[in-house]
């Protein structure tokens, strides 16, 4: 099983192929895709609708973090959409809110959807959903909460557990 999760806040290391430039369309056509899945989302009053949009945002992420980049480019996704930075939030929550915009969002619903996210990114396999996934373990609520106790602040450390 393949971990993109150390990625996610990593800067790109010397040692790697010179890497294609993404550029500012590329990132808006990538934003505007996450975009349409919130749309959907708004949409409809479905129970499970909120599933393809967190497909959309975590595939996004998740493929920025294997490229070690996911920090830098949801930065960059923040400036371009909302005129401001926001150090230090998770990208998981950038896109999130970058998605939304300029709608505000519960800062909770922000914050458990992120959790959800860097939960799955840490153990979901590869070949396995995003839906069937967090439904395996016992939702969207469950996830983050697993989340907060596996990999959140007060963790355990892994010699603990």
């Amino acid at each position: 099983m393949t971990n993109y999760a150390a990625g996610l806040h990593a800067r790109p290391r010397s040692n790697r192929s010179p890497m294609v430039a993404y550029s500012d369309a590329a990132l808006e056509k990538d934003l505007q895709r996450v975009g349409e899945a919130w749309e959907t989302l708004e949409a409809t009053r479905r129970r499970t609708a909120i599933y393809p949009f967190l497909t959309a945002v975590f595939e996004l992420v998740a493929w920025w973090a294997a490229e070690g980049m996911a920090s830098g480019r949801a930065q960059r996704a923040i400036r371009k959409t909302m005129m401001a930075s926001l150090p230090g939030i998770d990208p998981f929550a950038a896109i999130i809110l970058v998605a939304a915009y300029p709608k505000r969002l519960d800062r909770r619903a922000v914050s458990r959807w992120s959790r959800v996210l860097r939960y799955a990114l840490a153990y979901k396999p590869r070949s396995e959903r995003l839906e069937r996934f967090v439904r395996r373990k016992g939702g969207l609520n469950k996830c983050a909460a697993l989340y907060a106790r596996r990999l959140g602040r007060r963790a355990k450390t892994r010699e603990e557990i």
